[in-house]
């Protein structure tokens, strides 16, 4: 049960967080860019193929760091 908890939490919670925080984050400084763009999920070719894993990429690691920020405040408001 753990490991489908923390399988959750990387692939679609983290990746989620940072596909949205990207999207605002351009809506932000002002640069029109969708969310399909951010996920580069058009064509079937190889090359399409690695790009879409480095935006996947990208998107974990900025949720991550996002759920990470917030887990912090969040613990430092509770237990303050």
């Amino acid at each position: 049960m753990e490991e489908i908890f923390g399988w959750f939490l990387i692939r679609d919670l983290a990746r989620g967080i940072g596909l949205y925080s990207r999207y605002f984050f351009y809506k932000l400084v002002g640069k029109n860019r969708s969310i399909a763009s951010l996920t580069n999920s058009s064509g079937n070719n190889k090359k399409s193929e690695n790009k879409q894993l480095s935006q996947d990429i990208i998107n974990a690691i900025v949720g991550t760091v996002i759920f990470c920020i917030f887990a912090i405040l969040i613990a430092s408001i509770v237990f303050k």
